[in-house]
């Protein structure tokens, strides 16, 4: 959990000082972008009010080390940064070097007049200002180098009421003060999926929602794969929740899918069902051009596979002309096989049948269309199958560099 502000709530603790000056003092949370200012004094004091540690961006370590005192231009040297961190900061008597390291690596530095004294009664409050709408705080510790007896750990692992504990050796709990609704306050500790759509038609929008996100998902994939055109859909304020709609990839088939989301700086993942529109499965591939019929709707093989591809009837034949029994053809990986042995005339006529080919080891997809005649009850596919269709007057030089 994570105590989420509100632009007027703060947390009130017994006054905390260090007994020698040497401390670190740790924050973890996600705060919002805005004006700077919003954010001067994350922790109030008694004595300069407060510490005024801004933004870095990213979901990394920053480090303020020190041999000397708190110096303010921290704030405007990391004006203008992204959010989640963690912040360390260590002061010790008399000192006069501060520096802050983000991720081990040298930010800035500041000198300044050392002081010992620095206390905190107040978790998002200082000079009067609360904590910014929004800003969600982790956790807190206040570490004392020369005393653990004398150190505090606010987890904030509290789901409701008005009380924080700490988990410290000092025991010294807190009270959140001014919050319009205390109960709101209590949030999870980051953005999360509470709810992702099955996928049974790439072509369709599906939906994701997502509670405790500050901004719209950046990137959704599954199993690896960008999906597209991300949309806001609804928010449900009540729940904490937003809704989202995006265009799924064309992935094979598959029952436990990775479906990722990129929001707020995280990486979220859940597992859903993917099931696309290429309903039908092509398990075989003949070895070589004399088993394909020329009487198949493929002919011969054209897809650049020798694994499974997945296929679909777009547009099926006219009833009036000739029945074709998709589920027999697929049943006996029927594709490049005649297809008069998979259908039943009807009457004399001609009729035209869309299919779709995905290849899954490619990412390619093939529609086209097929022109079958019944003439006395004969079943025949007009020309030789898809291989004229997509490779005019064929090479035996191609065909062999398909079938190696």
């Amino acid at each position: 959990m994570a105590i989420r502000f509100d632009g007027s709530g703060r947390v009130e603790i017994p006054e905390w000082v260090s007994t020698s000056g040497n401390f670190d003092i740790i924050v973890e949370g996600d705060f919002p972008l805005g004006d700077p200012a919003d954010l001067n004094g994350l922790l109030g004091g008694n004595d300069v009010g407060g510490i005024d540690w801004l933004l870095i961006s990213g979901a990394g370590r920053l480090q303020i080390r020190s041999d000397g005192a708190y110096n303010s231009n921290i704030g405007s040297a990391l004006n203008d940064r992204d959010i989640k961190i963690e912040l360390r900061c260590r002061t010790a008597e008399d000192v006069t070097t501060l520096s802050l390291y983000f991720d081990e690596v040298l930010e800035v530095s500041f000198t300044g007049s050392g002081y010992a004294d620095y206390s905190v009664n107040k978790i998002g409050d200082a000079w009067g200002r609360m904590a910014q709408d929004g800003a969600i705080m982790y956790r807190l510790q206040l570490v004392d180098l020369d005393s653990v007896a004398n150190s505090r750990d606010y987890q904030f692992s509290e789901t409701s009421g008005v009380s924080a504990a700490d988990s410290g050796e000092g025991s010294q709990n807190g009270t959140l003060t001014g919050f319009s609704d205390p109960s709101a306050a209590w949030v999870s500790s980051g953005p999360s999926i509470t709810a992702a759509s099955n996928i049974t038609n790439e072509t369709q929008p599906a939906t994701i929602t997502l509670a405790n996100n500050e901004n719209a998902p950046t990137k959704i994939e599954i199993n690896g794969q960008a999906g597209s055109n991300i949309a806001f859909v609804s928010e449900d304020t009540e729940a904490g929740t937003e809704t989202y709609s995006y265009l799924p990839p064309l992935i094979a088939d598959d029952a436990e899918a990775e479906l990722s989301v990129s929001v707020d700086g995280d990486t979220l993942t859940t597992t859903i069902s993917y099931a696309n529109s290429y309903d039908r499965e092509q398990l075989t591939h003949p070895a070589t051009e004399a088993e394909y019929s020329t009487n198949s709707l493929s002919y011969p093989n054209a897809y650049g596979t020798s694994l499974p591809y997945e296929w679909k009837v777009i547009t099926d034949a006219s009833a009036t002309v000739v029945v074709i029994d998709w589920d027999a053809l697929e049943a006996d990986d029927g594709f490049f096989k005649d297809i008069a042995g998979y259908a039943t005339p009807v009457a004399n006529g001609s009729t035209t049948v869309t299919l779709g080919v995905f290849v899954p080891e490619t990412g390619e997809a093939y529609q086209f269309d097929r022109t079958i005649n019944v003439s006395d009850g004969s079943v025949v596919v007009e020309g030789q199958g898809l291989w004229r269709e997509l490779f005019r007057d064929p090479t035996e030089e191609l065909f062999t560099e398909l079938f190696r």
